[in-house]
């Protein structure tokens, strides 16, 4: 294996859940500013390779066409001698079009790098791949936004409610009635996992031992919420992300089979280039990502 796949290798198994003890790693001797953390939607729906790629004429681009479960009708009665009603079977798909997202590039001065005391490239990329993935966070939470709407609003895709206000704060019926949102449209599914901020995680941890039951209370009292806690048979991820989950909302969705696809064609991949003493460099991922059943998404806004 080239030293070119070695970093590549290394780079595409960084940081696709969990906070920043790769960049720990990196940086041993010097002081840290952010805390940077991996991607929320690749905790949610995990990333596959695509199964075969298409051509899209109209633009050409690339996409992967995926298939839809077909519907059945219902049953019926009939008369004795009579005969049902015939229709045809079709087989319904949607699209993933694929985009490539990329960092900037970067430039370093080869002798700088003698300096330093800690591994400066590596660091930097690390910071790159936490920033495509900030990207692809930033994109799919703003899709997911526009399509559940304003708080209250029937969706006309599925003429059901997404987006739902509840008063009275993060408290545990409020909580088990968000979770209860999905359940009222057509596909009748159930929550698997909720994307909540760290700053709802602390409303939570207010609960006392009467809600949470058991030692569940003490547990968090001791130790934390941690970045992923099992609550009502739902999994509560956690994200420090509160520019794109904000501290009073809780998003909702289903298991991965009955939401959509995320096909990642190329996952992050060092380009570097040497010009005389300079070092430039830069990190790109080709990926693809739809929803193929909107009644696998909700969202829940608490208010005071």
């Amino acid at each position: 294996m080239s030293d070119q796949s070695k970093v590549n290798k290394e780079l595409c198994g960084m940081l696709t859940g969990g906070m920043d003890k790769q960049a720990e790693e990196l940086m041993t001797n010097a002081t840290r500013l952010y805390v940077r953390e991996g991607g929320i939607i690749r905790r949610t729906i995990p990333a596959q390779d695509p199964p075969r790629l298409d051509r899209r004429p109209d633009r050409e681009g690339i996409t992967t066409y995926v298939d839809l479960e077909p519907i059945s009708s219902g049953a019926m009665s009939i008369p004795f001698d009579g005969r049902p009603a015939q229709e045809y079977v079709h087989a319904p798909w949607y699209l993933v079009d694929y985009t490539r997202i990329t960092s900037r590039v970067y430039a370093v001065d080869e002798m700088r790098l003698k300096a330093y005391q800690y591994n400066l490239l590596g660091l930097i990329q690390d910071h790159m791949v936490k920033d495509l993935y900030e990207y692809e966070d930033r994109t799919v939470f703003s899709a997911i936004d526009s399509f559940v709407g304003a708080a209250g609003s029937t969706n006309a895709t599925t003429g059901g409610i997404h987006h739902q206000s509840f008063s009275g704060g993060v408290t545990r019926e409020n909580f088990n009635d968000a979770l209860e949102l999905m359940n009222h449209l057509p596909s009748r599914l159930d929550p698997a996992v909720c994307v909540v901020s760290q700053q709802f995680v602390k409303q939570l941890q207010k609960w006392d031992r009467t809600e949470f039951g058991g030692d569940v209370s003490e547990d968090i009292a001791l130790n934390g919420f941690g970045q992923t806690r099992k609550m009502f048979g739902v999994d509560v991820v956690v994200s420090i992300k509160d520019d794109i989950i904000a501290p009073n909302v809780m998003y909702m969705f289903s298991t991965p089979d009955y939401i959509g696809k995320f096909f990642v064609l190329q996952d992050a991949t060092v380009y570097t280039k040497k010009e005389d003493w300079m070092y430039f460099f830069k990190i790109a991922c080709v990926e693809g990502i739809a929803f193929g059943n909107l009644s696998g998404l909700c969202k829940a806004t608490f208010t005071t």
